[in-house]
């Protein structure tokens, strides 16, 4: 059986959508769950999280209520 390793933030709406979607992988993959915390990784790198950039935080939520609605999924 072939693996393939998931890394996601548990609050990050793009895992939101990855996660309906991990369905569509071959029957032959395994998928590994990788939880990760993204805002670790952006303090260690001195970075700002999209959430606290205004355009950012407005255009994560358009494009994923976007496609949210696309892949018929709830989301607030």
């Amino acid at each position: 059986m072939r693996q393939a390793d998931w890394f996601f933030d548990v609050i990050s709406p793009y895992a939101y959508l990855q996660f309906h979607q991990l369905h569509r992988l071959p029957d032959d993959v395994e998928v590994r769950f990788r939880p990760v915390l993204f805002a670790g990784l952006l303090n260690h790198w001195g970075q700002l999280g999209p959430a606290e950039i205004e355009a950012k935080k407005r255009h994560t939520f358009l494009l994923t209520r976007w496609r949210a609605q696309k892949l018929v999924l709830p989301f607030k």
